[in-house]
């Protein structure tokens, strides 16, 4: 029986911690994992590695990852090598608007790209009150 209930509790523990992997040690994790939204960021945490909230879309290959956030700001994650890895002093380079990013990609020739978009559980709300001047 007690075999039995760690399994259960294992299943639930890990079920909430979603995350996808990018490359070395770079994850988007679920918005429920430790604040709002699903972010971006590096496991191991070194100083100056990036960390992005509130991701709507990433798209990633072995020496880029492409963010657009939901209040429409761009990032690009460029490797300082051959490929990403984190605590390595790759480029973060933004905030940038949505033209800007697409003509990035064009400019630097980035293609081969993995996709995944992001829904979110809460919706904008409407204020309570309107403010006047």
């Amino acid at each position: 029986m007690t075999k039995i209930l760690f399994l259960i509790f294992f299943m639930l523990l890990t079920a909430c911690d979603t995350r996808l992997y990018l490359g070395d040690y770079y994850y988007i994790y679920s918005e429920g994992s430790f604040g709002y939204g699903y972010y971006l960021t590096c496991k191991l945490g070194c100083e100056g590695d990036v960390h992005i909230d509130y991701v709507e879309k990433v798209r990633w290959n072995e020496k880029y990852i492409l963010v657009n956030k939901t209040n429409k700001e761009c990032y690009v994650i460029k490797a300082r090598g051959e490929e990403l890895a984190c605590c390595n002093r790759d480029s973060i380079i933004g905030p940038m608007n949505i033209n800007q990013l697409d003509e990035y990609i064009k400019i630097m020739g980035i293609e081969n790209l993995n996709e995944e978009k992001f829904k979110y559980k809460w919706k904008k709300k409407k204020p309570d009150y309107i403010e006047t001047h």
